[in-house]
């Protein structure tokens, strides 16, 4: 019988390289979890948790910062605007003494209103009407704008950095800068800011109405808050869209129904303050009190308007001669460094300035955000004076530029990301006591010094007035003249030292309240004394 061979041995399998079946890599950093990934997917969640931790949280600080006192004249005017829409009005009345009334940033005539644009002041009004007090107001625009931003930075970012910058959002602007610790932030724009620039790549994703629904309101209350960095923002918007041909036959309807009521209730406003529907109360201050215009390519004064008050003269005089030293080249680099401390914080600021050069803006989905955004913060080198919060619109532009940085440095060191992502968040809780991000002027004296005149005034019962001198030498950044909206109705009325024969007309005007005189020094050392009857 024949043997039948036994078969060779089957050549043995080669092992698969580890490439081929690669084994789970331990995660670098907390954002690359998997957990983390899963969260970050949840966008609602995500932007009503930023928006519950701003309000918690600083309302947990309010034992060790309480509600702010205003002390910027700015803050004044809003607060007048704000004590005007919360008493039902639009405007109120000019004054029959109004010239003893005129102050910094307020028309007197043909009506008695803040200068600025409304939006802020409604934020203002509601906190004032719903909980009793106007910071109210601010607490809950941060807030919301913390989830605005968020909900922009979700538009452009992956999921997981768009989680970043929410975080790093909350903490820089949520809740400790003068944005939530004044009367005079950026909240307001910024959220309407972070809606514009967060409804174009969903719009341009896939149009649809809701979307463009939030794109126009954002339109309508920038137009209403920073009305010219809000219009170049918002063409930059048109622009992008336009650019990558999103069908505007979808978008003509929401933009419609929003914007036209928008416009028509502004005329209506303008009207109501001004007397005519194309002159805005800005419009209409500039006229009855300034010399020079706020851009620095005109230099030019122009006669100064009448005006019966001789301190108001003065102080629109220094803020001209002032714009000398405004418009220098070490001014702009410290408006810069302003600018660049609130949003971003030094070490991010100093990785884009070095990271953003080499990255190719144009092959990344965030290209687009640089064309939008970039004619918007350009303008701001075209004017005297820069704070902060005029840049506010294209805040949520600045996270998400500020991500794309850390991503692209993460994939080339990713232990110097994270170090520097923990920088910012320390900065960011520490920045309370920076002053260059608190307090724009040294207003500390002079909240001291009002704090202290007023409750001197409080113990004393029965309606008041108190004239009020400057003494040569004094800070015109500290006035002392603001009044309610109904100043006939308020406790204590604030007005000029205009000589003997002026001051009878307010004495004859109020018989039955008593007079007091305050003499300003400036650096917050002020003297009152009460006058006696029928003194001049």
């Amino acid at each position: 019988m024949e043997t039948i061979p036994a078969s060779p041995p089957a050549p043995a399998t080669p092992s698969v390289p580890s490439a081929a079946k690669p084994a789970t890599r331990k995660s670098r950093w907390w954002l690359e979890s998997n957990r983390v990934g899963r969260f970050a997917k949840k966008h609602a969640l995500i932007a009503c948790l930023l928006a519950v931790a701003s309000l918690a949280g600083r309302a947990a600080l309010l034992p060790f910062i309480p509600i702010p006192e205003p002390g910027i004249q700015d803050e004044f005017s809003y607060l007048l605007a704000a004590d005007t829409f919360a008493s039902g009005r639009l405007t109120n009345p000019t004054h029959p003494l109004w010239a003893h009334f005129e102050t910094i940033h307020e028309i007197m005539r043909p009506s008695y209103q803040s200068k600025y644009p409304p939006a802020q002041g409604l934020a203002l009004a509601l906190g004032q009407a719903v909980f009793g007090h106007p910071w109210f107001g601010v607490w809950l625009s941060v807030a919301a704008m913390t989830a605005a931003i968020y909900w922009a930075c979700a538009g452009w970012l992956p999921s997981r950095w768009a989680l970043l910058a929410g975080v790093i959002a909350l903490l820089k602007v949520g809740m400790l800068t003068y944005w939530s610790n004044s009367y005079w932030g950026g909240a307001v724009a910024a959220g309407a800011g972070a809606l514009v620039i967060g409804a174009v790549p969903r719009l341009r994703r896939a149009p649809s109405f809701g979307n463009a629904l939030i794109l126009a309101a954002g339109l309508a209350v920038l137009a209403n808050s920073r009305p010219l960095e809000g219009a170049l923002l918002g063409l930059g918007a048109m622009g992008v869209l336009l650019y990558y041909r999103v069908s505007l036959r979808r978008l003509w309807a929401p933009l419609a129904l929003v914007l036209i009521p928008a416009g028509a209730w502004m005329l209506y406003y303008n009207y109501r303050v001004t007397g005519n529907p194309l002159d805005t109360p800005y419009a209409s201050h500039y006229r009855q009190y300034d010399i020079g215009t706020p851009f620095i390519w005109d230099g030019k004064a122009r006669p100064q308007p009448p005006v019966q008050n001789a301190h108001i003269r003065e102080v629109h005089r220094w803020e001209y001669e002032s714009r000398a030293v405004e418009s220098t080249a070490i001014m702009r680099l410290v408006n810069l460094r302003l600018l660049s401390q609130l949003y971003l914080g030094i070490p991010l600021s100093i990785g884009a300035i070095c990271v953003l050069p080499f990255i190719r803006w144009w092959r990344l989905r965030t290209g687009p955000l640089l064309a939008m955004s970039l004619p918007m913060v350009l303008s701001l080198l075209t004017l005297v004076w820069v704070s902060p919060h005029y840049a506010a619109p294209a805040a949520a532009a600045y996270y998400i530029v500020g991500v794309v940085v850390l991503r692209r440095i993460f994939h080339v060191w990713p232990m110097v990301t994270q170090c520097v992502v923990v920088f910012i968040l320390l900065h960011a809780m520490w920045q309370y006591r920076d002053p260059a991000t608190q307090w724009l002027y040294d207003k500390r004296d002079f909240i001291a010094a009002r704090r202290s005149v007023l409750q001197k005034l409080e113990q004393v019962p029965g309606k008041k007035v108190v004239f009020v001198e400057y003494a040569p030498g004094h800070d015109v950044n500290q006035e002392w003249i603001y009044n309610r909206a109904d100043i006939d109705r308020s406790g204590t009325i604030w007005a000029h030292e205009m000589g003997p024969e002026k001051n009878q007309e307010l004495i004859k005007y109020y018989p039955d309240r008593q007079f007091w005189r305050l003499v300003a020094f400036g650096k917050g050392r002020v003297e009152l004394t009460r006058l006696g009857a029928g003194v001049e």
